[in-house]
């Protein structure tokens, strides 16, 4: 996790196949599961389409196709009850996207800390 003064850029998937939609399974050690979409932090002088397909291959094992923007979100921790971080400001970048290759949860490169599945 992270705790600064400034407000990170994050760029998140939305994958539907089938009629399912694909989510990472995460446990933030409180004995709750929760699900999120694929994605994370864009990185300096990376574009967010390109940070997005970076992140689901480091977290699913699977190339995506970086399809367009669906919407926009503002998160800022403090307003959110369950929040896990209490000093994170983000503006999170949805995109729908399509998988190029079969989801290989056994070869994410990076999964998220409290990441432990991919559904």
């Amino acid at each position: 996790m992270f705790r600064t003064k400034t407000i990170r850029n994050s760029a998140k998937a939305i994958i539907i196949q089938d009629g399912a939609i694909l989510l990472q399974r995460c446990d933030f050690g409180d004995g709750k599961i929760c699900y999120l979409l694929p994605g994370g932090g864009q990185k300096f002088e990376e574009t967010l389409k390109e940070a997005c397909r970076r992140e689901c291959l480091e977290e699913t094992g699977a190339e995506v196709e970086v399809g367009e923007l669906l919407w926009m979100r503002e998160y800022i921790s403090k307003n959110h009850e369950f929040a896990h971080e209490k000093r994170v400001h983000a503006l999170n970048f949805y995109f729908r996207c399509r998988l190029l290759s079969p989801i290989n949860a056994a070869n994410a490169s990076e999964p998220d800390p409290v990441q432990i599945g991919v559904d």
